[in-house]
C-alpha cells in the first residue's frame, strides 16, 4: 500500500471512530425491535402491519437515525436524547429544548396512534419513530451529561483505537461481545420469564429515562478521559447492554399493547 493511500485511510478511520453518534448502531435498535416482536400481541401485531404495509417493527428500526439528518425530518434531531446534568433529575431538564426531546417525543408519539382520527400517514409516521426512540431511551448516555455532549466529546482508546464513550458504547462493545445477527442475539437473551417481565415493564417513560441516566452516572465514574479498554471493559459492561436491549425491547413491546388493544 502506498503512503499517500495508508495516510488516507487512517484519516477516514480516525474520523469514523470520533464522529458523534445518536443511537445504538443499526443492530441495536434491531435487536429491542426484535424483542419487542416477540412479545405483541396478535392484535398488536395485525394493526402493526397493517399500519406499515406489511413490514415489521423491525424493519423501521434504525431508520430515524437516517431520517433526522434529512431536510424533511430535520425538526427530530434533539428527540434522540435529554442531556441531564450531573446529580439532577430527568423533570429537571425535560421541556426545555423547545425542539423537543427524547421524553416529550416519546409521549407525543404515543398519543398520535392513540388518535385514530389522525391520518394513516401521522399515525404510520409515528410509529416508526416511536420504535427508534424506545430503543435510543435505553442507551445510558443518551441521557448522559450535557457538558460533554452524552460523551461524545469524552476521548477513550478502545482496543487500540481512539473512539469517543458515546460511540464505544453505540455498538463497539456488543460487536466485541458477539458477533451474531439480531435475531441470535434475541434467541440468546429473551429468556424472561412472565413474573420478571412485568417488573421490567412497569414504571413510566419517565421511570425508564431515570434508570438509564443513573446507568449513565455509573458508566462517567467508571470510564476515564484517555482511558485504554479493551476485554476486560467488555466483561463488565456487555451484560448490561444485554439487559438494556431487554428492557427497551419488552418496554416497547408493552407500549404498543396498550396502544393498539
Amino acid at each position: 500500500m502506498n503512503i499517500i493511500l495508508k495516510t488516507v485511510l487512517t484519516a477516514i478511520t480516525a474520523v469514523t471512530f470520533s464522529l458523534p453518534c445518536q443511537a445504538w448502531d443499526k443492530k441495536g435498535h434491531d435487536i429491542t425491535a426484535a424483542i419487542a416482536q416477540r412479545h405483541l400481541t396478535k392484535k398488536a401485531r395485525k394493526q402493526i402491519s397493517e399500519l406499515l404495509d406489511g413490514k415489521t417493527i423491525i424493519y423501521w428500526a434504525p431508520w430515524m437515525d437516517d431520517a433526522s439528518n434529512s431536510p424533511e425530518y430535520k425538526y427530530s434531531k434533539t428527540w434522540h436524547y435529554l442531556d441531564i446534568s450531573k446529580g439532577m433529575d430527568v423533570m429537571d431538564f425535560v421541556k426545555k429544548d423547545k425542539k423537543g426531546d427524547i421524553i416529550v417525543a416519546i409521549n407525543a408519539q404515543i398519543e398520535t396512534l392513540k388518535n385514530e382520527n389522525l391520518s394513516r400517514e401521522q399515525r404510520q409516521l409515528a410509529l416508526k419513530f416511536l420504535v427508534h426512540l424506545m430503543g435510543d431511551l435505553h442507551q445510558p448516555l443518551h441521557l448522559g451529561y450535557p457538558e460533554d455532549k452524552g460523551g461524545n466529546t469524552i476521548k477513550v482508546v478502545f482496543f487500540n483505537r481512539e473512539t469517543s464513550l458515546h460511540a464505544m458504547w453505540d455498538g463497539a462493545i456488543t460487536a466485541r461481545a458477539h458477533d451474531w445477527s439480531h435475531t441470535e442475539w434475541t434467541e440468546e437473551i429473551d429468556t424472561y420469564n412472565k413474573k420478571e417481565i412485568k417488573s421490567i415493564v412497569s414504571g413510566t417513560v419517565y421511570d425508564w429515562a431515570r434508570q438509564s441516566h443513573a446507568l449513565a452516572e455509573d458508566i462517567y465514574q467508571e470510564t476515564s478521559e484517555g482511558a485504554e479498554l479493551s476485554y476486560e471493559y467488555v466483561r463488565r459492561w456487555a451484560p448490561v447492554i444485554e439487559q438494556q436491549f431487554i428492557n427497551g425491547g419488552l418496554r416497547l413491546a408493552k407500549v404498543l399493547n396498550d396502544i393498539f388493544k
